[in-house]
Formats: structure tokens, sequence, C-alpha cells
């Protein structure tokens, strides 16, 4: 087994870091005082194909694989949370659910626009009575007049503000009363009766767009329907695989940038009559950091591997959130500790770090959720 990426990877990682450095560093910290994200570096984002790095180029894709997005994601995430997650969920949740599941007509009048760029869209799922428990929503869809009539809350949706469509998880309700999970493609633009609800007021990855979304009487189409009547909810689950791998690579580039801003702080920061970098604690606190982070990386290089291999990799995408999301978060406390007081100035990136980091552990799947699905892989019960 070769854990060398090859020249082709080794050039986009490069791409990647350049792009990250010089457009998206520079407009971090504004976006997240200001609770947007910037419009411009949005275009440029599309304007590279970000939005579309692991699709083939027949449906306007770069042509890469998912090894290559994984990459995209822990490079632009080591200067900017906010955006890893901006292009993780249109990229991983969106796509690739109708990708996977979409008709090839859904995919012409979808996937092309959305790995353009051209359009934007928004995976709801969550609602407020629905998180970790995905199976108990309460959104519902009825066929009438050959069209699916939607009501329903959803809650928590990142992207909601900018979607022109909404990848949207009910419940359908058949003449007898009985109730099948399905998704339903909705146009926001054709489509009376969405309203987008208030804005969550985050505690991290602040740029990110996080709002409800009300549907009353939505009339959509039936060819709107993505996948069969019944099989919404694996769709969801099988998507929920690739996103759980972009938040996996996300972790694993704040990790390092965390790692990266306190030695550079403690080599220049002097107590006791020399840099705190020559203290036998720093060293040894940082050197069990950069292994973790390395075993993570690793885990992410080897569930996107395996899935560009066609393999199955729940258990093994799970594994990878689960555990990069423990070590971030480890990371970035005793990264902040190691920065004293500085570390709790907006001052420092490690503040912002230190508050983006909490919602890996929590959105896509709680880590508790992913230790769940790890042990029933193992077959404990």
């Amino acid at each position: 087994m070769d854990f060398k990426l090859d020249k082709s990877h080794l050039l986009q990682q490069e791409l990647f870091r350049r792009f990250a450095e010089t457009e998206i560093k520079p407009l971090a910290k504004e976006m997240d005082e200001k609770e947007e994200y910037d419009l411009e570096l949005l275009a440029k984002m599309q304007k590279y194909g970000f939005f579309g790095i692991p699709y083939s180029k027949e449906y306007g894709g770069a042509g890469s694989d998912t090894l290559g997005y994984t990459l995209c994601m822990e490079e632009v995430s080591k200067v900017d949370a906010s955006t890893g997650i901006t292009i993780s969920v249109h990229t991983s949740l969106c796509c690739s659910c109708i990708n996977n599941f979409g008709t090839e007509e859904q995919k012409q009048k979808y996937v092309v626009p959305w790995v353009k760029g051209e359009k934007r869209s928004a995976f709801t799922l969550t609602e407020p009575g629905a998180g970790s428990d995905a199976a108990g929503m309460q959104t519902t869809a009825e066929l009438i007049n050959g069209e699916f009539v939607v009501n329903g809350t959803k809650a928590f949706i990142t992207g909601a503000r900018e979607a022109d469509f909404f990848q949207t998880y009910c419940q359908f309700k058949a003449a007898d009363g009985t109730k099948s999970p399905i998704c339903l493609l909705i146009d926001v633009h054709e489509c009376e009766g969405i309203t987008i609800g208030r804005s969550e007021d985050l505690m991290g990855m602040r740029a990110s767009s996080v709002a409800e979304v009300i549907f009353d009487n939505v009339h959509v189409p039936a060819e709107n329907l993505l996948g069969q009547i019944g099989k919404g909810f694996h769709a969801a689950m099988s998507t929920l695989d690739a996103g759980r791998l972009g938040i996996s690579a996300v972790c694993v580039g704040m990790a390092q940038d965390a790692i990266d801003q306190t030695v550079k702080y403690t080599k220049e920061r002097m107590q006791f009559g020399k840099r705190i970098s020559q203290f036998q604690n720093t060293q040894f606190k940082l050197a069990e950091y950069q292994t973790k982070v390395e075993a993570a990386r690793l885990m992410v290089y080897n569930c996107a591997s395996m899935m560009d291999n066609g393999q199955r990799v729940s258990h093994l995408s799970s594994m990878a959130k689960y555990y990069a999301s423990d070590v971030l978060n480890e990371v970035v406390r005793g990264c902040l500790q190691l920065h004293g007081g500085y570390g709790y100035s907006k001052e420092f990136v490690i503040e912002k770090l230190y508050r983006d980091a909490k919602l890996t552990e929590i959105f896509e799947g709680t880590s508790e959720i992913q230790k769940k699905i790890i042990a029933k892989w193992m077959g404990v019960k």
C-alpha cells in the first residue's frame, strides 16, 4: 500500500494551498466578524471549480476524485473553517446525492449547474424535533393532482438563504395513511410557500449562513422526486458518508493550523528567561498533537481512496469523523492553553479555531451517533 500522494494530487494540493493563502486567508477574520460570506470570494471559487472537484467533466466537474476533494477541504480549512463547510455541504451532500441517485435528466438539470457553482443547493434533513433521530422527521409530502405538496419546518440548514434548491427529506403520506421517506428537489425560484425563518446566532463557523426553512403547502412537480418512494432515508444516510469524510478533512486542516500557529507562537514567546518552546512540556504536548493529527489525516486519505475504489465506507467515514473531530477539539484546547492569556484574545487565530471546532463534534451526526454506527458495524448489539 502506497501512502504517498502522486504528482497529480501533489499539484492539486499546492494549488488549493496557494488559493487559500492568497484569496481566503485575508478575508477570514472579517467574514467571521461580519457573520457573512464574501460573495466575491464565492464567485472566485465557482470560477475555479471548487464545487465540482470530484465530479466527472461530463457534468461540468473538474474530473478529480474524492482524495483530491479531501485535499481541498484540508487546505482551505487551514485558513478558514467556514469556507471548508461551505464547499463541503454543497459538494459532499447535495451534489453527491443526486449524482448517485438521480436520473440522467435530473443530473443534466441539477448536477451540471451545481458543480459549476452557477446554482447553490442546501441539504434539508434536520428538524426542530429530529436531529440525531433523523427518522423522526415530521415534514410531510402528499401526492395531490400529480404534484407533491410539502409541509413542515427544517432547522439548522447551512446555506439556506443563498440556496437556489433545497434537497428536502420528508415523509410521504400515501392515500392509505402509511408513511415512507422520500427526497424531493425543491426549486426556490419556482415553488411558492417557502419561507426562510430566523438565522442561528452561532458560536463558531460564523461566516456560514444557517437558518430554518419553512414549507407551507409547497407544490413540487412529481419529476422532482429523487430516487424512489421509501428510499429517501437510505439516500440520506448514504450521502452522509461523503459528508462525514468532507468534515473529517476540515478537522484535519483546522487541527494542523492550530499546531502551526502554536509552534510559531511558542518560538517567539519568552517566559522565565527562555522561549516557551524550550520547555519539555511544550515539546511533548505539541509532539502528541502532531502525531494524532497525522493519524487522523491517514484515516481520511484511506477512506477517500477506498471510496474512489467503489468500496462501501460507512464505518470508515464514521471512524474518521469521530476521531478527527475528537483530535481537533483536544488540539485546539491544548494549543489555546499554550498561548496562555493571549489565546483568549481575538487578536490570535487560536481563539477562532477554538470556537469553530466544537461544531465538528455535532453536525452531520454527533460523535455519539458515529460511535453507534461503528458499534453496529462491529456487530455489537
